[in-house]
């Protein structure tokens, strides 16, 4: 039966062949799962720059200007990658990318209040860029592989900065109170996908950033249990709830012994009256005042 289907598949045993369609099928898969989530997490700083257009500053915007550029960084490096080694799946993604992140970047810088220096960087990095493409060009394949692959490591590590900050601010203020549960874990599914998919076309290059991701996205996710406010036991709700409940009860509390003496020492001069019905003079009930504890 297997020498069967070896002759029917071109006369390759099942055992060289079947690997082949595997492998196939999960490239499929894995680059699909990949560029979704990539999609997802490239749609994720619009909904701020959204806000940001509709109050006409960046004052106080969810979104810096550091993130987008190098978002802009990274996916640019990345479709270079993608062009070096003919792979349409990294070109496609990053492209696309690209394209979007200069958009929220030109975005941002319109409403900026820092605007001369942000323009300064745009300028430097198309510089970049233009002296990046002309270096690779001038190598052979086989070096202008292994160099943009590197570029693209470094690149990559440096957009790990800004959750590696995010994890350090959690540790600071034992707090997970500026952290997000959905980002970390949309961009702990984003590296796994790319992972799985590098390791399916053995692209090291490929391979080792998403790793890195994993790793700190793990880190991450491990801070966000342990410094998570229900892990403490620590119930908002109920705080506020017993703080409201406590409140007017706080406001009936008992009145104090100077309140007591004060009050009795208004009330007893009034309450001394004579047999006429007249109130007693100002030094008797300056006298009672002093007897009172």
């Amino acid at each position: 039966g297997v020498q069967a289907m070896g002759d029917a598949s071109g006369g390759l045993p099942l055992w060289e062949w079947y690997p082949d369609i595997l492998g196939t099928s999960h490239r499929r898969i894995f680059s699909t799962l990949a560029i979704a989530s990539t999609f997802a997490l490239l749609y994720s700083p619009w909904p701020a720059l959204k806000q940001m257009r509709k109050s006409g500053t960046s004052v106080g915007s969810k979104v810096g200007f550091i993130p987008l550029f190098a978002m802009l960084l990274n996916n640019t490096v990345g479709f270079t990658y993608g062009v070096v080694t003919t792979n349409y799946d990294v070109m496609g993604v990053n492209g696309f990318g690209s394209i979007l992140c200069l958009v929220y970047v030109l975005t941002y810088l319109r409403y900026s209040d820092n605007r001369r220096r942000q323009v300064r960087y745009i300028g430097i990095f198309f510089l970049g860029l233009a002296a990046l493409e002309y270096y690779l060009y001038s190598l052979e394949q086989e070096t202008r592989v292994d160099f943009a692959g590197v570029c693209n490591n470094i690149v990559y590590i440096i957009m790990l900065s800004s959750p590696l900050s995010q994890a350090c601010q959690v540790v600071k203020h034992r707090s997970t109170a500026n952290a997000s549960w959905g980002l970390t874990i949309s961009c702990a599914a984003n590296s796994f996908f790319w992972a799985a998919y590098a390791h399916v076309i053995d692209d090291w290059y490929l391979l080792f950033p998403p790793l890195l991701g994993m790793v700190l996205a793990a880190m991450q996710i491990s801070l966000l249990i342990i410094f998570s406010k229900r892990c403490l036991g620590i119930h908002p709700k109920k705080k506020e709830k017993e703080a409201v409940e406590m409140a007017p009860q706080a406001g009936k509390s008992k009145s104090s012994p100077s309140c007591k003496a004060s009050k009795s020492a208004v009330s007893v001069p009034n309450a001394r009256l004579g047999k006429n019905g007249n109130a007693s003079s100002d030094k008797d009930g300056a006298q009672v005042a002093a007897e009172l504890p």
